[in-house]
């Protein structure tokens, strides 16, 4: 996974016809990404940020009947 680009999981996820509408990515760049246990403070810290924008996402989009 982790040779792997998002790009071309996106890229291959599209020529399968397995995405239906547009990705929409939000990240967060880590201080430290040496292996460890938990989420270094950098992290930590803005996950309320990014918590915020994914709602923002969610609550802008059409829901659609199944």
């Amino acid at each position: 996974m982790h040779a792997l680009q998002l790009h071309d999981l996106v890229d291959l996820a599209r020529s399968l016809k397995l995405l239906s509408s547009p990705v929409i990515v939000i990240g967060v760049e880590p201080g430290d990404t040496s292996l460890g246990e938990g989420l270094t403070p950098e992290v930590a810290k803005a996950i309320p940020a990014a918590l915020s924008l994914v709602l923002e996402e969610i609550e802008g989009q059409e829901v659609h009947g199944a």
